[in-house]
């Protein structure tokens, strides 16, 4: 069945011996989202092929143990999935296709969430040219504005796993203002500028994923990113560094393979002005064990001036 009208579901709690569940349908909006359920416990969205909405594929808000899962997302413009102050719910199994104008999951305040084993792809299965834009992210989780807490509420207990994120017109996965988001076992390749980017976070484990042939970064801690861990990841191909940590604090890197033909390996960097007392300073960071190669002639780690306190030790260097 194909519906040009969107599927609208508000106020509604279902049992998870009974949940809703909206399956098998084809949905396109040429005037917003494609399904919006809010305000609803126990739904279940599956095996949809969702298509050319102005919105949001599917929107999901102020709602309790969703799930979505095995559905088709295409050309969407305001991306594929949006979570709003979601919980206890899960995204998986989804195919995004042509997300070049949006993000393909959108997670704004959302606690016990996991997004697991998506896929992400161009819509003809061609490389094609990166995007420069910086906000282009496949996986995207923030805080948002709570209307009924009147604050903002951050991301928190989020699990990122077995995603493959290979549109280049896509980076691969954005934190910011979060705390407890592990990020593991993904694939993140030809990514248009980061493999993963975390800003304003804490207390978060990226570990196990393979990072190659991205623009920019393989992991970037943009700002104020304290007390995480990334370890075991293999990181390889990118064209500027493997690991930048700038801004950022008490922060532990270890047991990661980082190959690099371009830049360094790891880097250390502070913001060029540091008057201000609210920019974290780059320290008590600790840079162990990891295995990597550069190029001849480039530092593998390399310390900007201004990061101090740092703690590098037993880390094996080789040469391409």
């Amino acid at each position: 069945m194909t519906l040009s009208d969107p599927i609208r579901i508000r106020g509604q709690v279902f049992s998870s011996a009974d949940p809703l569940v909206i399956e098998g349908l084809e949905v396109e909006n040429g005037d917003g989202a494609g399904i919006v359920i809010e305000e609803c416990i126990h739904v279940i969205i599956r095996g949809n092929r969702i298509s050319k909405c102005q919105g949001s594929g599917i929107l999901i808000k102020s709602s309790g143990w969703v799930i979505v899962e095995g559905n088709t997302l295409e050309s969407n413009r305001s991306g594929g999935v949006v979570f709003e102050g979601v919980a206890d719910s899960e995204i998986s199994n989804n195919r995004f296709i042509g997300s070049d104008s949006g993000s393909g999951i959108k997670a704004y305040g959302v606690k016990n969430v996991k997004i697991l084993d998506n896929e992400f792809s161009k819509a003809d299965e061609t490389e094609g040219p990166r995007s420069s834009r910086e906000a282009n992210y496949a996986i995207w989780i923030e805080d948002y504005r709570s209307t009924e807490k009147g604050r903002l509420v951050g991301s928190e207990e989020v699990l990122i796993s077995g995603n493959r994120i290979g549109d280049p017109s896509l980076s691969g996965i954005s934190i910011i203002s979060s705390r407890h988001i592990e990020i593991r076992d993904n694939l993140l390749h030809y990514n248009a500028r980061h493999g993963i980017r975390m800003r304003d976070v804490e207390e978060t484990r990226i570990h196990h994923n393979e990072v190659y042939d991205t623009s920019k970064y393989g992991v970037y801690l943009e700002w104020n990113v304290s007390e995480c861990e990334i370890y075991e990841n293999t990181i390889s191909g990118g064209s500027l560094a493997g690991i930048v940590i700038k801004d950022s604090y008490d922060n532990s890197v270890y047991r990661n393979r980082i190959s690099e033909r371009g830049g360094n390996a790891i880097i250390l960097r502070c913001s060029l002005e540091q008057e201000d007392e609210s920019t974290p300073q780059t320290a008590g960071n600790a840079i162990f064990e990891n295995d990597l190669t550069v190029k001849s002639g480039i530092e593998a780690i390399l310390v900007e001036e201004g990061c101090s306190d740092n703690q590098i030790s037993n880390n094996e260097v080789s040469e391409i």
